[in-house]
C-alpha cells in the first residue's frame, strides 16, 4: 500500500527547492533570446493598438464574446449571466471580462488576452524548439509565427482560441519535460492543471487535442508509475474547480438543461457527416493561411519524421497528423480550430533553418525552382487583381482603401523579385533561405502596418463612426436605448458597444417617459405615421436603423 501523503510532502518540498535553485541558476545565466521574442511579437500584436479610431470588432465571433464578457460585468454575475441554459463553458468570457474590468471597454482591452497569450505561446514554442532544435532554429521557430496570416489575425481578435493555444502547448511542454530523466513533479502537476483549464476555457474542444496527444501519453510514465499519476490527477482535480463551481451554479439555474446544452453544442460540431470538401477544407486552409512559411517548413518536415526520439516524433510529427485527420472528419469547418497547428510549421521552419543555414544541408535544385514558379505567380496574381480593380470594376473602392493597395503592391513586387531569384539560381546557398526569411519579415511588417491603420482588425468602421458622433455618444452614456426587433449582425455590435440596451418586440413595450429607440428603417416609416401617437425625431443613423428619441403622446 503506497502512502501517498508521505511521497506527496517529500516530493513538494523538492519540487519548490527545485523550482528555486532553477529561478537562481537562470538569474545567472539569462537566456537574452527572451527578450528578443516579447520585443518582436510584442510589437506584432501591439502596434497601432492605441489608435481607438481605426479598431472596430467582428460581429462575429468577437462581438459575442465581448457581448458575453461584459453581460456578465454589467450583472455582477460569472457564471450564470444569460437567460438560458450556456452552450459554453464560461471560462472562454473570464479573460475578456477581467481585461475590460482593469482596463475599461474598448477594441484593445477586449483583444489583449489573445495578444499576451500569443507571445506566451511564441516563448512556448521557443522552448519546445530548444529540445530537438539549436537555440538559433528555436528562435527562429518563435520568431517566424507573427508572418503566418491566421496568427496574426487571431493575436489580435477577441476570442479564448490564443489562451487554448497557449495551455495545449504548455501540456506538450509538460510531456516534452517529463520525458528527461530528471524530471520533477511540478511538470506532473502543471500537466494535468491546465487540462482542466483548456477545458474551462474550450469545454469538449480539448478532446482533439488529447486525443491527438494519446501515442505521446503512452510513452510516458504516468500511468506506470503512481507517484506521478498522483500528481497528474491532483493537478485536473484542482483545476477542474472553477468549471464544477459554474456547472453547480448552472444547473441550480437553468436545470439538467445546463449540462445537455454542453453537450449538444460539442455534438452538433463533431457529428453531421463529411464530404470531400470537409476533407480538404483544413489542410487547403493550413497551405494558405501559413504561406509562405510552408514552403519553408517541408524540408524541415522531412529530415523531422526521421528522428530517432519516440517522444519528439509523437509530439512533432503525429500529434499534429493525428490532429489535422480528426478536424477533416468533423463537419464543422472553421480556420480557427487549426490555430493549433501552426507553431507545428514554425517548428518545421527552425528545422529548416538548422538543416539548411547551419548543417550546410542542400535543397533540391526542383523544389527551389517550384517555390520561385509559385512566389511569381502569387505575385503576378496579386498585382493582376489590384491592377484590374483600379482600372474597371471600382475606382472608388480603390481610392476609400488607398493605402491597402499601397501595402499590397509592394508586397506583391517582393514576392515576384523573390520568385524570380530562386528560379535563376543553379544552385542551393544560404542567400536563397535567407531571401524567404527576408520575404516573411517584410510581410511580418506589412501586416503590422495594415493593423495600425485600421486596414485589417477593423471590419465594421461604420459601428465606430456611429457611436463617436457626440449626439449619439451623449444619449449611449445616459440612457438605456430600446432596440426594437434587432437581430444578426446589428444585433451582435450593438450589443457589444451600447453600455445600456433593452430589447423589445413592440412598440408599445417602451416606457411612459421619453425614451431612445433603435429601429429599422421600414418599422421607423410606419412609426413615424402614428404621429398621433408618438412624437418621433431621428438623432443618428446606422445602416439602415435610426437611433430616434420617442415620446409618447
Amino acid at each position: 500500500m503506497i502512502n501517498y501523503n508521505t511521497f506527496a510532502f517529500k516530493d513538494i518540498k523538492r519540487s519548490f527547492l527545485f523550482t528555486y535553485n532553477d529561478l537562481i541558476t537562470r538569474l545567472y545565466k539569462l537566456d537574452f533570446n527572451i527578450p528578443i521574442i516579447i520585443l518582436i511579437t510584442g510589437i506584432s500584436y501591439f502596434w497601432g493598438v492605441w489608435d481607438d479610431s481605426s479598431q472596430s470588432l467582428t460581429a462575429h465571433d468577437e462581438g459575442l464574446y465581448v457581448g458575453r464578457a461584459r453581460l456578465m460585468l454589467d450583472k455582477g454575475n460569472w457564471f450564470t449571466p444569460f437567460a438560458e441554459p450556456h452552450h459554453k463553458t464560461v471560462g472562454s468570457y473570464w479573460l475578456i471580462a477581467m481585461s475590460i474590468r482593469i482596463l475599461g471597454f474598448s477594441e484593445y482591452s477586449s483583444r489583449l488576452p489573445s495578444s499576451i497569450f500569443s507571445i506566451l505561446s511564441s516563448i512556448l514554442i521557443y522552448y519546445i524548439g530548444r529540445e530537438f532544435l539549436s537555440n538559433r532554429g528555436a528562435l527562429v521557430s518563435a520568431l517566424i509565427l507573427p508572418s503566418m496570416p491566421l496568427w496574426i489575425q487571431y493575436s489580435r481578435y477577441a476570442s479564448p482560441d490564443m489562451p487554448f493555444v497557449f495551455c495545449i502547448l504548455l501540456i506538450i511542454y509538460c510531456l516534452v519535460k517529463i520525458n528527461h530523466p530528471r524530471n520533477h513533479i511540478i511538470y506532473f502537476f502543471t500537466l494535468g492543471l491546465f487540462i482542466s483549464l483548456s477545458f474551462l476555457l474550450r469545454s469538449f474542444m480539448l478532446a482533439l487535442p488529447l486525443f491527438a496527444l494519446v501515442p505521446v501519453f503512452l510513452h510516458t510514465k504516468i500511468f506506470t508509475n503512481h507517484r506521478y499519476f498522483f500528481y497528474v490527477i491532483s493537478g485536473i482535480c484542482i483545476g477542474l474547480v472553477p468549471s464544477i463551481i459554474s456547472l453547480i451554479f448552472a444547473i441550480n439555474q437553468y436545470g439538467n438543461d445546463s449540462v445537455l446544452s454542453l453537450l449538444g453544442f460539442a455534438k452538433d460540431k463533431a457529428v453531421g457527416g463529411y464530404s470531400l470538401k470537409s476533407l480538404i477544407f483544413y489542410p487547403s486552409n493550413l497551405a494558405a493561411l501559413s504561406f509562405p512559411m510552408i514552403l519553408l517548413a517541408l524540408p524541415g518536415l522531412r529530415t523531422i519524421s526521421k528522428h530517432t526520439n519516440k517522444s519528439i516524433l509523437g509530439i512533432v510529427l503525429y500529434f499534429p497528423l493525428i490532429y489535422l485527420f480528426i478536424l477533416s472528419i468533423l463537419s464543422s469547418r472553421h480556420a480557427h480550430y487549426s490555430l493549433i497547428l501552426y507553431p507545428f510549421i514554425s517548428l518545421y521552419c527552425g528545422r529548416s533553418f538548422d538543416e539548411l543555414i547551419f548543417n550546410n544541408n542542400k535543397l533540391d535544385k526542383n523544389y527551389i525552382f517550384s517555390i520561385g514558379i509559385i512566389f511569381s505567380t502569387f505575385a503576378i496574381i496579386s498585382l493582376g487583381l489590384s491592377l484590374t480593380i483600379n482600372n474597371e470594376y471600382s475606382p472608388q473602392l480603390i481610392q476609400e482603401n488607398k493605402l491597402l493597395f499601397i501595402n499590397i503592391i509592394p508586397l506583391s513586387i517582393f514576392y515576384c523579385g523573390t520568385g524570380i531569384y530562386l528560379i535563376t539560381r543553379n544552385i542551393f546557398n544560404r542567400q536563397i533561405i535567407l531571401a524567404i526569411a527576408l520575404l516573411c519579415l517584410v510581410q511580418n511588417l506589412t501586416f503590422i502596418n495594415l493593423y495600425s491603420k485600421g486596414l485589417m482588425g477593423n471590419p465594421n468602421p461604420k459601428i465606430k463612426q456611429f457611436i463617436s458622433r457626440q449626439d449619439v455618444s451623449e444619449v449611449l452614456n445616459k440612457e438605456i436605448i430600446y432596440l426594437l426587433n434587432m437581430n444578426g449582425k446589428e444585433r451582435t455590435l450593438i450589443q457589444s458597444y451600447f453600455p445600456t440596451f433593452q430589447h423589445i418586440n413592440e412598440i408599445n413595450q417602451l416606457g411612459n417617459d421619453p425614451n431612445y429607440l433603435m429601429v429599422k428603417k421600414d418599422e421607423f416609416e410606419v412609426l413615424a405615421k402614428t404621429s398621433i401617437k408618438f412624437d418621433v425625431e431621428v438623432i443618428s443613423k446606422y445602416n439602415d436603423w435610426y437611433l430616434a428619441y420617442v415620446d409618447k403622446l
